[in-house]
């Protein structure tokens, strides 16, 4: 089983601060909200280029993304 952190509480803060946190305390994946207007990911504003340096810097850390929602 692998369970994560879900990013919601952290709305005010960038994703990459998200990540860095994660990181930092060991937290190996995450719940990451989507939608309209989120800081970590905007689905309506998720460009290719965007995905893949999102992905990139998931992998960079070590990191692990379970779901993505809209919560």
């Amino acid at each position: 089983m692998n369970v994560g952190m879900l990013t919601a509480p952290f709305g005010k803060e960038s994703f990459e601060t998200v990540l860095g946190f994660a990181a930092d305390a060991g937290i190996p994946s995450l719940e990451v909200i989507a939608g309209p207007g989120s800081k970590h990911i905007d689905p309506a504003k998720l460009t290719a280029a965007a995905a893949k340096r999102v992905r990139g810097e998931v992998e960079r850390l070590g990191l692990c993304l379970l779901y993505t929602s809209d919560a």
